[in-house]
């Protein structure tokens, strides 16, 4: 099973897909209502927590899990290495390397979102991209008190403006993965700071470019420390990597 949702594990699972001995599942929160498409199976809706998942390894006799999420999905990833303990299954993180500040482009760094928010300039426009999961969590608070500033959040999915501080405008678009495009969104929403976490990947890297082309400040939330956490079991930085770890064992 492959804990999908990002582009790696959509290459993955395409991978996977051609392998004859090798069957494969990719399995989606559903927090999308119109999910890439996938060359294997997919299923979607979560498990009820490590337990549910765990259930449903042993259910479908999976010997593998391979957790592709999202590098900040900190609770999907604690389930996953609780549910493969728990169901006796290999387990496997498939997470791309961070940016780096310097190569890929200059920023401040933070360690978390409120210590980000905290330091933008009064008056900041903030073209954010941090997800809709921050209007549903205590992080809210750290919004609504930056009154002076406004923050325009790119979502997946829409979001109810009514529901939003009266700071913050929902802006549903998926990211451009084009500096140019990135730099007409920056452009229309008169942006004059870029508020990102450090999600890594080649895509993700045009929005930060696109800053560095007309000069604003780049507020970076680096990862925090569980999400490279040694615990994770097996990681990898490529889907072929996890093909390969894959082939050594496929049946264990």
């Amino acid at each position: 099973m492959v804990l999908a949702g990002t582009a790696d594990a959509r290459e993955l699972c395409g991978r996977l897909s051609r392998m004859k001995e090798v069957e494969a599942v990719a399995s989606l929160a559903g927090a999308t209502s119109a999910p890439a498409r996938y060359e294997v199976p997919v299923r979607a809706g979560g498990f009820g927590g490590a337990d549910g998942l765990a259930d449903e390894l042993r259910r479908g006799g999976y010997t593998h899990l391979v957790d592709a999420t999202h590098p900040f999905a900190l609770r999907i990833t604690a389930n996953a290495r609780s549910a493969a303990a728990l169901a006796g299954a290999r387990r496997a993180r498939l997470e791309r390397p961070s940016w780096l500040n310097g190569r890929d482009g200059a920023w401040k760094s933070f360690p978390d979102l409120p210590s980000a928010i905290k330091a933008l300039p009064g008056g900041s426009r903030v073209f954010a991209t941090i997800g809709s999961g921050i209007f549903r969590s205590p992080e809210r608070a750290f919004l609504e008190i930056r009154n002076d500033c406004r923050f325009i959040v790119r979502v997946a999915e829409p979001v109810d403006d009514k529901a939003l501080p009266g700071n913050c405008r929902a802006v549903a678009a998926r990211p451009a993965g084009d500096p140019e495009k990135e730099l007409a969104a920056l452009e229309k929403y008169a942006a004059t700071c870029l508020l990102c976490r450090n999600s890594g990947g080649r895509a993700g890297l045009s929005k930060l470019r696109a800053a560095a082309r007309i000069g604003i400040p780049v507020h970076m939330v680096e990862r925090p420390a569980e999400a490279n956490a040694t615990e994770c079991g097996d990681v990898f930085v490529t889907a072929r990597e996890v093909e390969r770890w894959i082939m050594r064992d496929p049946t264990a």
